[in-house]
């Protein structure tokens, strides 16, 4: 059973900051990491989601709930709950990470003033847009961003830092 702490979280805030702003719900994430070994795994894995994966760096390709982000010229990460994903040894390799990490959303217009203060990316560059993926660090913690079209954010952190950078985000979107 997870604590509630990894489900929701507020931060001290001042008398005036309103809760409806600062609090998160944390949510498991179904996360799978594929690694190709050259182009051909990335039609290898095309077959295996039943959509075409992604081919530029950053952009995300969506099917049926389940989201293929192209990491890296030869990393994937697919987001959701496909069938258990399975390549060819000599096509690439699929690594299960949803046990050490969860997923949170920023709503609200405070979301956009607060991410660069603790993220340094150039909101404003196309490469940020949605239905992209960006990574980053927060206090040399991975973090992976994905602005979503109705201006909200959704943030994918290690488990283990979920409440310290939900804190952090409460607090400054209360300042």
């Amino acid at each position: 059973c997870e604590p509630a702490s990894l489900r929701r979280i507020s931060s001290i805030l001042p008398e005036s900051a309103s809760m409806a702003d600062v609090v998160f719900d944390f949510e498991p994430v179904a996360l799978q990491q594929v690694d190709i070994w050259h182009e051909s795994g990335r039609d290898a894995l095309s077959r295996a989601l039943g959509f075409p994966a992604p081919g530029q760096m950053g952009a995300i390709a969506e099917q049926n709930g389940i989201r293929a982000a192209r990491l890296t010229l030869r990393r994937f990460w697919i987001i959701g709950n496909p069938p258990l994903l399975t390549l060819a040894p000599e096509d690439g390799a699929v690594l299960p990470l949803d046990q050490g990490r969860v997923s949170f959303k920023l709503p609200g217009k405070r979301a956009r003033r607060v991410l660069p203060q603790v993220m340094a990316i150039d909101w404003d560059d196309p490469r940020a847009a949605p239905s992209r993926i960006v990574l980053s660090a927060i206090h040399r913690v991975p973090a992976a961003v994905l602005p979503l079209t109705d201006g909200q954010y959704e943030l994918i952190v290690l488990r283990s830092f979920a409440e310290s950078i939900g804190g952090l985000i409460a607090e400054l979107q209360a300042a």
